[in-house]
């Protein structure tokens, strides 16, 4: 329901994205087909699937979290050069 909504909104108000669902309905019902047919496939794309949904689901909060992590990560490679601690750069050398 969510990935209809999405493409409903989304993917079918512009040209790109009208090209983008076309291909899907063009390639995805054998690629389906042939998933339906391996238990491991389906698992794989089940979790694969799985974060796009809540990505669309939920877009601000998945944007706010990937603030926070960038910004986190930002943070400690900045205090760890700031240390010389980094192993990127060594004696105003970079390795």
């Amino acid at each position: 329901m969510v990935l209809r909504q999405f493409r409903d909104e989304q993917l079918l108000t512009n040209e790109a994205g009208r090209v983008l669902v076309n291909l899907y309905y063009t390639y995805s019902p054998p690629v389906a087909d042939f998933i339906s047919k391996h238990t491991v496939l389906r698992m794989l794309t089940r979790w694969f699937l799985t974060p796009i949904v809540l990505i669309v689901s939920y877009p601000l909060a998945f944007t706010a979290n990937l603030l926070i992590i960038v910004s986190i990560l930002i943070i400690k490679l900045y205090y760890h050069i700031r240390k010389g601690d980094c192993s990127i750069v060594r004696n105003d050398k970079v390795v």
